[in-house]
């Protein structure tokens, strides 16, 4: 066995040792150090028998825990998958409440965040819990003498103590002098990796509300060395709570009860999180305040062993006695142990010392029956060791199981919203464009991409004399409708074209009219949204409000639109000509049908049209083409090819409604649900039950074994 490592240059007073991230008297890597949690005052260390280790453990990582158990891996693998949702979640429901809302809410989801990474990752290391002490927190309100009565505990007036609020800002733990920091370095993911500084013997320093307020908490906690007591002192100090045979680490947490405690809450939330048995402090101020009841709430919800201690009661025997009955009262009500928790003697009182410093006032103190009674029951719970931390694991991890769910709800909500607005946006897209595009452009009076695929057929027919002057008729159908590129890029969709006779407006006209029409449709839809008070994605939706109306989403759409635009007029010349050729085709078939055509009495009408528009000028769409195409129909319904000419004029039309359609999704619809993205894929929430029974698998091997 190894010797007990000693303390190098350490001091058990606060205000001497300085800064040191480093660890401080640590065993060599590697190396098990039996010895780290318990010291006799003799010098002797005792022994815990479930310390019975292999002399050459896993070293720590730089990581979570080393794990080699069967499954212990993907089990933490796991857990930190349900953490970064969890932070996720966190930072999405912090988004969502207002800075003015003063409704008392529960750090619920940080608190099973913290579950996972103080408690349950840890768990699964090889070396738990035998190289995990035994760890009691104290929490409570400001001023609630939350260090009095760790200073009692330990037996030395080490704790700071201040009648000023919010004086603890920061974790402090105080384990007995000649231990090691192996049990802080062991497991890194619950402090090192999470961004904390930790300082030895010294307490790390305060922060101004100003500097929180504007910098934000700078997480640190602090470990401190307690020497053993005088062996003279020891009978009338009473129990020593570090003579537990498992070693006991206590925790000074920072208040919950200010306004500012909002800042440091998550420093409190990972001290309770770690926590193997905690101390609720309360005083005749603070026992009904609504934060504090709602912590004990949470807290007996997870199944943690809570001691309640009323603390700086009246002096006045008659008064005590009387507030006492309704402090229990009130504190009973909010506790909410699961099924199966043990009885515990769970409420405790303090008795109140009088004397002119704080050393008078803890000397009187230790003196006390009641304080020797609150010692002894935190002993024996403590002295369970790995007993009392298997059973904390069995239950936290049911809560979490169970606590996770509505944790995770901000992030189900989004996606919900999500998903309506994707729905929304189809709808959308389908009522006010899409749908009427096909009822105002494909169906209506005028079909121009049919009247150029008839031409196209005269000009494959090759009517005597005239294919120059239908070419140049194809050239006049074709030119209008490339208007719309340079409209979409000039136009901000404000203003509104006048409509006239929808049946017999181009395509370019139509496609301009409805463009302006769906975008005012989506943001009032955005904007409507982001009003409503009940809308608990209101960050959202004012995201996508402010996003629909700014410079580089328009632009984002006069730069997509036109684009694929051009590229479908290219793809539909092409699809004219097939729909063309596959339609001379049918009337080459016929050759009588071919002969009329060509000969008779629609020849000499073209001849009569190709006039027209080199005299005269006319309309081409209206006045010429239309006749001519209406004429050439009736010569093929005629000739017995109608039925086979109107499947290719619904294929091209079908052709055209599918490609307006995939240039509408790509250009307008996935831009505008750009604007509000999901945190989360909903598929990964959908996978949270299967990391639970994962973990849940690991945790039922620890707890049998």
């Amino acid at each position: 066995m190894e010797t007990p490592p000693q303390p190098q240059g350490t001091n058990p007073t606060p205000s001497t040792s300085t800064l040191d991230p480093q660890v401080e008297g640590g065993p060599a890597p590697g190396r098990v150090d039996a010895t780290r949690f318990h010291p006799s005052p003799n010098g002797e260390p005792h022994r815990d028998p479930a310390q019975d280790l292999s002399p050459a453990s896993p070293p720590p990582t730089s990581g979570p825990a080393s794990v080699t158990a069967a499954g212990s891996e993907e089990a933490a693998t796991a857990c930190q998958r349900l953490m970064d949702l969890l932070e996720t979640a966190r930072k999405l429901e912090a988004l969502e409440q207002s800075r003015f809302d003063d409704k008392v809410r529960l750090p619920i989801t940080e608190f099973v965040a913290a579950q996972f990474r103080m408690r349950i990752q840890p768990a699964l290391a090889p070396d738990w819990p035998q190289n995990d002490p035994v760890h009691l927190a104290l929490c409570g309100g400001t001023n609630s003498g939350k260090s009095t009565i760790l200073n009692v505990l330990i037996g030395h007036p080490l704790a700071s103590m201040s009648p000023t609020a919010r004086h603890s800002q920061h974790p402090e733990a105080y384990q007995a002098a000649g231990w090691s920091l192996d049990w802080c370095d062991r497991y890194p993911g619950r402090f090192e990796t999470a961004g904390y500084v930790r300082y030895r013997n010294q307490h790390p320093p305060r922060q101004t509300d100003a500097d929180l307020e504007h910098h934000g908490y700078r997480p640190a906690y602090a470990v401190h060395d307690v020497a053993p007591p005088d062996p003279n002192e020891a009978t009338r100090l009473g129990p020593n709570l570090f003579d537990s045979p498992h070693g006991v680490v206590c925790w000074d947490a920072p208040d919950i009860s200010t306004e500012q405690a909002r800042y440091y809450m998550s420093a409190v939330v990972d001290a309770l999180a770690l926590a193997d048995l905690i101390l609720f402090a309360v005083t005749k101020e603070s026992y009904a305040d609504d934060r504090g009841l709602s912590f004990l709430k949470m807290l007996t919800h997870a199944g943690l062993p809570v001691l309640a201690v009323a603390n700086k009661l009246p002096t006045a025997r008659d008064e005590r006695e009387e507030i006492l009955p309704d402090i229990r009262a009130k504190l009973e009500a909010h506790r909410r142990e699961p099924p199966g928790a043990r009885r515990l003697d769970w409420f405790l009182v303090m008795p109140t010392a009088s004397g002119d410093d704080v050393g008078s006032r803890f000397q009187r103190l230790c003196d006390e029956p009641a304080v020797h009674h609150l010692k002894r029951v935190a002993r024996d719970l403590a002295a369970e060791g790995t007993r009392l931390k298997k059973e904390n694991l069995d239950r936290v991890f049911h809560y979490v199981s169970t606590a996770i769910h509505p944790a995770l709800e901000p992030l189900r909500s989004q996606v919900r919203e999500v998903d309506r607005w994707r729905s929304d946006l189809e709808s959308l897209t389908q009522t006010h464009l899409l749908r009427r595009y096909r009822e105002e452009h494909l169906n209506g009076e005028r079909y121009e991409a049919f009247d150029r695929t008839m031409i196209r057929v005269l000009e494959l027919i090759q009517v005597p004399f005239v294919g120059r002057w239908l070419s140049k008729i194809s050239g006049l159908l074709r030119k209008p409708a490339d208007l719309l590129l340079h409209q979409i890029k000039t136009r901000s969709w404000t203003t509104r074209t006048p409509s006239g006779d929808l049946s017999r407006e181009p395509e370019h006209v139509v496609l301009e009219r409805l463009l302006e029409i769906w975008f005012n449709e989506v943001r009032g839809l955005a904007q409507a949204k982001a009003d409503d008070p009940q809308n608990g994605c209101r960050i959202g939706w004012n995201q996508v409000a402010r996003g629909l109306d700014s410079a580089e989403f328009l632009e984002r759409l006069r730069n997509s639109f036109p684009i694929a635009y051009q590229a479908y007029r290219e793809d539909l010349i092409r699809e004219e000509e097939t729909r063309a050729t596959r339609i001379h085709e049918a009337i080459a078939s016929k050759p009588n049908l071919l002969r009329s055509l060509k000969y008779g009495q629609l020849a000499t009408q073209i001849s009569a049209v190709a006039m027209v528009i080199v005299s005269g000028g006319f309309n081409v769409s209206d006045l010429v083409v239309a006749p001519l195409v209406a004429t050439l129909l009736n010569v093929l319904v005629e000739g017995g090819v109608g039925a086979f000419v109107e499947a290719e004029k619904a294929k091209l039309r079908d052709w055209q409604a599918a490609r307006i359609e995939a240039i509408a999704r790509e250009g307008l619809v996935n831009p505008a649900l750009s604007l509000f993205p999901a945190a989360v894929e909903s598929d990964r929430l959908d996978t949270v039950a299967d990391d639970l029974a994962l973990i849940g698998q690991a945790v039922r091997r620890i707890i049998t074994t």
